[in-house]
């Protein structure tokens, strides 16, 4: 599985021969003030013939984030490793999706190609970003060691051709499946989604849960649970309704019923608790719910 770094001047000038231990490095060029790094040329003229190089700058909020862009391109030609928007919080505040987008069209304007860098939290989604590589900082444990992002919450946002994966040490080590990615080749793919599959929960005439069911890499994940007053024109919660109508929610990721939270949800609601509807016959477990639907949806979503 191919390794990899990133490196500022907090790393100071690296010698050439360090360069050799890994498949790629990315270095910075230009921080979130839009200034040059202190290492970079160094660093830069270092790496060069020992392993695929890339480069990252900062979208600047408020700037001519399309300029930045073009200036990363033009600024170091030949990067194999791509052109990287480093999407993060600073002093500046945060890149707006718009301010990454702009950065990223310099990049492709310029000749160049890559994607942007963001926690899985923070992570920009818009049709157009979402075309883009994905490189994405989720330490976990952050005990240097690899970890499977689906392990713990939240899952990752999309599909990522890159993982941040620990800091330990002073160093970000990152990871990748393949290097397809690598000089402009086919970024990785998107996962499959279920367009449009929505599952709704009732017991009697009480709707108790709603959710959005897609595949991430192949696997199903549990994402968000919904519960409240129903909508008057839907009969669904209403803060699903307003969940779903967000920008960027047309692929979110990953929505299965999760057992355990359905089973609080049928704790607070008469109609569906072990009793059941009208309370003569007994309900299902949470349990036995959550597999239908879930198998259910799997079957539709694969078939």
């Amino acid at each position: 599985m191919p390794e990899g770094v990133d490196i500022s001047e907090h790393q100071g000038n690296v010698a050439p021969e360090w360069f050799d231990q890994w498949d790629y490095a990315i270095l910075r060029a230009f921080n979130e003030n839009g200034y040059r790094d202190r290492t970079i040329d160094a660093n830069w003229r270092n790496a060069e013939g020992r392993t695929r190089r890339g480069i990252y700058g900062w979208p600047v909020p408020g700037a001519d984030n399309h300029a930045l862009g073009v200036q990363l391109v033009q600024s170091f030609p030949g990067a194999d490793a791509g052109y990287w928007a480093d999407r993060e919080r600073s002093g500046r505040g945060l890149a707006s999706e718009d301010d990454v987008e702009q950065y990223m069209h310099g990049i492709y304007d310029a000749g160049g190609f890559g994607g942007f860098y963001a926690n899985n939290v923070e992570c920009p989604r818009t049709p157009w970003l979402d075309s883009l590589m994905f490189w994405m900082a989720d330490y976990g444990p952050n005990d240097g060691r690899r970890h499977d992002p689906y392990e713990q919450r939240p899952y990752p946002a999309r599909a990522y051709t890159i993982h941040q994966y620990t800091s330990a040490g002073g160093l970000d080590r990152n990871y990748c499946d393949t290097m397809d990615w690598a000089s402009g080749g086919a970024p990785t793919p998107e996962p499959q989604h279920a367009e449009g599959v929505m599952m709704w929960m009732a017991w009697g005439s009480t709707v108790f849960g709603v959710g959005v069911a897609a595949t991430v890499d192949g696997g199903y994940r549990v994402g968000e649970m919904f519960d409240g007053p129903p909508h008057p024109d839907y009969g669904l919660p209403t803060d699903a309704i307003d969940w779903l109508s967000k920008p960027g929610r047309g692929s979110v990721p990953a929505v299965l019923l999760d057992p355990q939270r359905l089973g609080t949800v049928l704790q607070t609601r008469p109609e569906g608790a072990a009793g059941g509807g009208g309370g003569s016959t007994a309900g299902p477990s949470a349990a036995e719910i959550a597999k239908a639907v879930n198998d259910d949806t799997a079957r539709r979503m694969t078939g």
